[in-house]
């Protein structure tokens, strides 16, 4: 059952939703997350389940919520668990954008909690639970702040700093201080998501094609690109199209017709359903010479003597035949270069 739930102005100014936001505008991250508020429990845990989630956050755009699901995981603002035997995801930061109160503060989490977040050393140190003290009583001061309807300014120079990110806290909330930490490394994916698996893909077809200079690039500014143009394909299939790609590319030398460097952004917008299992098939790209039953130029045999006693005419038929294989030879040239 969805929840009521409230947008602070400070959303407006997540930086990592904001880039996010603009490199994959077709999957409309932004909002996606704010509609997940009204689908968690008071722990910030929701079923993860894209198609149903769907039904219920923005149902009339034509879009796969379950790569913007993905998309926010790679770039750390979900955690995807399993529980039970079922799938859910928690929102790291819930408790930062809403305030549970009333009967759902009393009852019982709908969901199962999440798994606690890694430790951020790993030396047999104890806790410093003295900043976690401090922490906790500058959230609280925070929320008496916006009850009372003040505003606390605090400097950034006396903000603590965060162990082992060396990010200061922001007077805007914690949110912020996050969106530092992946300001020098946008929506990083994590190993298995689908952008990654298209990225290593491509990047197995060597300098046949054009390259990404790294993950991040290909993320940023190739993904939101092809992503309209993966839809409604199997992922398999798409994973697919990339091999059979390379087996042209990368054929015997001179075997196969393909003109030029190929760069990932126009593969996938003009040339994805041609090499997709059910359509591909490599002797479309074979040379004249390598083509089954073809006979190379120079082996053809002489156009045919019309048994015409008009020479004139025998002329005319010969030209005739002349211009019709050329506009064999002209198709052909066409058809592979497409």
């Amino acid at each position: 059952m969805a929840r009521i739930r409230s947008v602070k102005p400070e959303f407006f100014r997540h930086e990592v939703l904001q880039d996010l936001e603009g490199s994959h505008g077709a999957l409309h991250p932004m909002l996606v997350f704010a509609g997940l508020w009204t689908q968690c429990d008071k722990q910030g845990v929701f079923p993860w389940k894209p198609r149903q989630l769907h039904l219920d956050i923005l149902p009339f755009l034509d879009f796969d919520l379950a790569e913007t699901l993905n998309l926010l995981e790679s770039a750390g603002e979900l955690v995807h668990f399993e529980a039970n035997g079922k799938q859910y995801g928690h929102i790291p930061t819930f408790e930062d954008h809403q305030r549970v109160s009333g009967d759902e503060s009393k009852l019982p989490a709908r969901y199962p909690s999440p798994p606690p977040e890694k430790p951020q050393s790993t030396t047999s140190e104890a806790p410093d639970t003295s900043k976690r003290s401090r922490n906790e009583a500058e959230k609280k001061q925070e929320r008496s702040g916006e009850e009372a309807g003040t505003k606390q300014e605090r400097s950034t120079d006396e903000a603590p700093s965060r162990p082992g990110k060396g990010v200061k806290e922001r007077s805007i909330g914690k949110e912020f201080a996050r969106d530092a930490q992946f300001e020098n490394q946008k929506a990083e994916p994590k190993p298995g998501t689908y952008p990654r698996l298209v990225f290593e893909a491509w990047s197995e077809l060597g300098q046949a094609a054009i390259q990404s200079p790294s993950e991040l690039h290909f993320l940023n500014s190739v993904w939101g690109p092809i992503s309209p143009h993966l839809k409604g394909v199997h992922s398999d299939d798409v994973l697919a199209a990339v091999s059979n790609f390379g087996k042209i590319i990368n054929g015997p030398p001179g075997k196969y017709y393909w003109t030029g460097k190929t760069a990932p952004i126009a593969f996938f917008e003009k040339h994805l359903s041609r090499f997709i299992p059910e359509n591909f098939n490599p002797d479309d790209f074979l040379k004249r010479e390598f083509a089954k039953g073809a006979m190379p130029r120079e082996e053809r045999p002489p156009l045919p003597v019309v048994g015409s006693g008009d020479p004139e005419y025998n002329e005319q038929v010969q030209a005739m035949l002349k211009r019709t294989y050329e506009e064999i030879d002209t198709r052909e040239a066409e058809r592979a270069r497409a």
